[in-house]
């Protein structure tokens, strides 16, 4: 089986996380208030499935196989 490698920019998981980071450094620090306090928590647990979806649909190899 070839395991094709790409560039990290080119990983919608990573993208998902680095916009994800911004956007709650930015809500910590509060120069803006994109989600309301009350649904931080429902926001991250999305961002978790998110995570899950892209690993699993995108990839259908959640866990790098051993050789």
């Amino acid at each position: 089986m070839e395991v094709k490698v790409k560039s990290w920019f080119e990983s919608k998981t990573v993208w998902l996380n680095l916009i994800t980071g911004v956007v709650m450094m930015a809500q910590a620090a509060e120069v803006v208030a994109v989600i309301p306090e009350s649904g931080v928590k429902y926001a991250m647990a999305l961002v978790a499935v998110l995570n899950i979806v892209l690993r699993v649909w995108f990839t259908n190899e959640p866990v790098k196989p051993t050789p």
